[in-house]
């Protein structure tokens, strides 16, 4: 029996078992449906795929290419124009740590470099910018031939609580459905 080891999730609503269909926002579908296609049999598609150029051109100002650093640490190698131009902030080169409330996303992300599972995270912006007060990221591990993940692919939606009609806590925004591809791929600790 494998056991289901969760991401660190104090300031989020994280899930790791989605459909494709069950997700809400359109750049997250289509990033998805991408990263399964590529996928093929393996639990996550080869690291040569998460380069700009190899991803769906409607998700590319949204989304982020992600290392994990010397340090054990990941750093964003490419971060779309759209994170760039609502944020107002260069991404590129940065580590997740360096970014304003980055501590936990930063701990969820060197989660998926160790266990190769996808996650979907749900959060508030700790720094608003533009009205946005919340963001949704849908985090897919890219490997090499050793098996193990070495970059992440994070599409990225910012938006106003006020305008999305958001429920409340306990009440997830993104169904939750059977994942048996991921839940399978699990590495023991």
């Amino acid at each position: 029996m494998t056991r289901l080891i969760l991401p660190p999730a104090t300031d989020a609503e994280v899930h790791i078992q989605f459909a494709r269909d069950g997700l809400r926002l359109r750049r997250h579908r289509s990033l998805y449906r991408h990263w399964l296609t590529c996928s093929g049999p393996s639990p996550f598609p080869d690291s040569t795929l998460a380069l700009p150029d190899a991803l769906p051109p409607d998700v590319l100002d949204f989304v982020e290419v992600v290392r994990l650093g010397k340090d054990g640490h990941p750093v964003i190698e490419y971060a779309g124009a759209g994170i760039e131009e609502i944020t107002g902030i260069g991404f590129a080169g940065q580590r997740i740590t360096d970014i304003p409330g980055g501590e936990d996303p930063d701990a969820r992300m060197r989660w998926c470099f160790r266990f190769g599972v996808p996650y979907l995270v749900d959060a508030e912006l700790v720094w608003r910018q533009y009205n946005f007060d919340r963001f949704s990221a849908l985090v897919l591990p890219f490997g090499g031939d050793d098996g193990a993940v070495d970059k992440l692919v994070v599409g990225l939606e910012f938006y106003n609580d006020t305008c999305t009609g958001r429920r409340k806590s306990g009440q997830p925004d993104f169904p939750v459905v059977n994942a048996d591809k991921h839940a399978s791929g699990l590495k023991q600790p």
